[in-house]
């Protein structure tokens, strides 16, 4: 904001915080929607409202007031416009009470350590995302540290594929364990963990194995690609571990359950600073990367065997070897065969096509190989066939 008057800053800044505020009390409204299980109107509203944010913005700076001012006003207005919207929304979706609402201490006294739980944990996960990075900044130079940065965004992309999985899953299994239906819950479970391994196991294989010619796909730059390609793999591997402990993780939120991923963090985060500090000025920025790796491959071994000791003791082998292994072997077969026999290097626009086509077959490979995710597209495609047969 360098030459802007000093109102003009102190007015964005003060915008900034309405907007930080807003989002906070719209985050509490798309947790309520969440929680009653309504994940499509979820997504309708809130995709709505991210249209007209990120669309009307263009509209009022270039037929309004081009001004940091008319921008930060915008911003305000939609967020307003979005929590109202929320509001109402989900004050239509509650059951009607027998009272008037009131202000409950008890509600919150019955739910403080668990909410204070789940900060501690945000936190620590906050820190140990990004703590590389703020190391890394002060260990590399200004280039070397551009390279890494570029590597973790590609293999950051990986987590986008998990969200929409606990979204819609994360109420379910809190609904499960309230009803205490342990048949249903264990379908549930392992129905995630399979469709987070089917989603992020192929394209995290994908960049591990086509790291190269992906980052030379994306970026058309030879030179960029040469320096940024060593660190994509192992960023994916480190990416992909961590995703895997997505469904274990909203299982123990479902049980209320927040001690064992709370100590797992803080041990992890006084093993992760002192790793980088040692490691990345004698071995270079790989050793930050490979950290990665190893902390997220204990977190998997270890909290998700101890979780299943408590939660669920029955499931851990079926959850290793069906959820887990079976769908990341199949890909993992698929992609190695398909580097073998895939003509790449015949051009950009060609190598995109055949990686996609790669990915496509781990894919598939992936969804075969995982037993309630297979059951799942094979019903679909048979109703399908069905509805075209009757409409015929």
């Amino acid at each position: 904001m360098q030459g802007l008057p000093r109102e003009t800053v102190v007015l964005a800044i003060v915008a900034m915080g309405f907007v930080i505020a807003a989002r906070l009390i719209e985050n509490v409204l798309v947790g309520a929607i969440a929680g009653l299980q309504k994940q499509v109107l979820h997504n309708v509203v809130t995709s709505v409202m991210a249209t007209i944010r990120s669309v009307g913005v263009i509209g009022v700076l270039a037929w309004l007031s081009p001004s940091i001012t008319a921008y930060f006003a915008w911003q305000c207005l939609i967020s307003v416009a979005t929590t109202a919207v929320l509001a109402v929304v989900v004050h239509r979706l509650l059951p009607r009470g027998g009272r008037p609402a009131r202000f409950s201490t008890d509600a919150l006294r019955g739910v403080w350590r668990f909410a204070a739980g789940i900060t501690a944990i945000t936190a620590l996960a906050l820190v140990l995302t990004q703590i590389d990075k703020v190391l890394l900044s002060r260990l590399l130079t200004l280039q070397a540290f551009s390279v890494y940065s570029i590597a973790g965004a590609v293999a950051a992309a990986l987590y986008v594929l998990t969200g929409p999985i606990n979204a819609a899953f994360n109420p379910r299994l809190s609904e499960l364990v309230a009803r205490g239906d342990h048949t249903l819950l264990n379908a549930s479970y392992h129905h995630g963990a399979q469709l987070v391994t089917v989603m992020m196991g192929p394209a995290a294989i994908m960049l591990m194995v086509f790291a190269e010619r992906l980052v030379l796909a994306w970026t058309g730059d030879a030179k960029l690609t040469g320096s940024v390609t060593p660190y994509v793999p192992v960023l994916a591997l480190a990416a992909l571990l961590n995703g895997l402990m997505n469904m274990p993780y909203q299982l123990q939120l479902a049980y209320g359950w927040t001690r064992l991923m709370f100590q797992s963090s803080v041990v992890a985060v006084l093993i992760l600073v002192p790793a980088i500090l040692i490691l990345v000025p004698r071995y270079g920025a790989i050793s930050a990367a490979w950290s990665g790796v190893v902390l997220n491959g204990a977190y998997l071994v270890f909290n998700v065997f101890l979780m299943h000791r408590r939660v669920l003791p029955k499931e851990h082998l079926k959850w290793l070897v069906q959820d887990v292994l079976s769908p990341l072997a199949a890909a993992a077969l698929v992609a190695f065969v398909w580097r073998e026999v895939a003509p790449l290097g015949q051009g950009r626009v060609s190598d995109i096509m055949i990686l996609f086509g790669g990915y496509c077959g781990c894919a598939l490979a992936s969804v075969f190989a995982a037993p309630i995710v297979r059951s799942g597209v094979c019903r679909h495609i048979l109703s399908g066939w069905r509805t075209l047969k009757v409409r015929g």
